[in-house]
């Protein structure tokens, strides 16, 4: 219903993958941001954990595409220059 607008003010976040299919997938940092913006979470432990958790992800799928994992490897050797 939340992601319909049929309870709330709608505006929920679009799935990441899964959009033609029956089993859709959000992410669920985004399912929490919008959750704290139309204030039906203030659990600020549960929020950092799952920013956590979504690092770490991103950390291994960088590292599992060696051309990616180069790039980002540049970026922040530059990052750290300025």
């Amino acid at each position: 219903m939340l992601i319909s607008g049929a309870r709330g003010k709608g505006a929920f976040p679009v799935p990441v993958a899964g959009v033609t299919s029956k089993t859709k997938i959000w992410r669920w940092t985004d399912v929490l941001d919008w959750m704290v913006l139309h204030h039906k979470l203030s659990d600020k432990q549960l929020i950092q954990d799952a920013y956590t958790i979504r690092n770490f992800n991103e950390s291994f799928a960088i590292r599992e595409n060696p051309t990616v994992y180069e790039k980002a490897g540049k970026l922040v050797k530059r990052l750290k220059g300025l």
